[in-house]
C-alpha cells in the first residue's frame, strides 16, 4: 500500500507540473485546454485514491494496535492464572516438606525410646500411614 501511495504521489506531482506548464503557456489551442481539463480530472482522481490509501493505512494501524492490546491483555490474564495455579502448588510442596520433617522427627523419637511395656494398638505407629 505504501508503494502504491508513493507511485500515486509521483504521478500526481508529474500531472501537476504538466498542468502548470499548460497554464503558463498563454497561447494554447483547443488541444491544450482539453489536455488541461484531463489533467485536472486525473489530479482529482489521484487525490481521492491517495486519500483512500491513507484511510486504509490508518485503519490497518488501528487494527494492529487493537490486536497488540488484545495480546497484552491475554498475556496478563495468563500470568494471573499461572500465579493462581502456582500458589496452591507452593503450599502443597510446603506442607509435604513439613509433614515429611514431622514424620522424620517422630521416627527419630520412636527409635530413641525404649518401651517399658508393650504399646497398645492405639499407640503403635503405622509406618505405611506416615509415608
Amino acid at each position: 500500500m505504501e508503494l502504491e501511495g508513493v507511485v500515486l504521489k509521483d504521478k500526481m506531482a508529474d500531472s501537476e507540473a504538466e498542468l502548470l506548464q499548460l497554464r503558463a503557456a498563454k497561447e494554447g489551442g483547443q488541444e491544450k485546454k482539453q489536455r488541461s481539463e484531463e489533467l485536472e480530472k486525473e489530479l482529482t482522481v489521484l487525490k481521492e485514491k491517495i486519500h483512500h490509501l491513507d484511510d486504509m493505512l490508518k485503519s490497518q494501524q488501528r487494527k494492529v494496535c487493537h490486536m497488540i492490546q488484545q495480546l497484552q491483555n491475554s498475556r496478563t490474564v495468563i500470568q494471573e492464572r499461572d500465579q493462581v495455579i502456582r500458589d496452591p502448588e507452593e503450599k502443597v510442596i510446603f506442607w509435604k516438606l513439613r509433614t515429611q520433617r514431622c514424620v522424620t522427627r517422630w521416627e527419630y523419637f520412636l527409635e530413641g525410646q525404649k518401651p517399658t511395656s508393650l504399646p497398645t494398638k492405639e499407640w503403635k505407629p503405622n509406618p505405611h500411614r506416615l509415608q
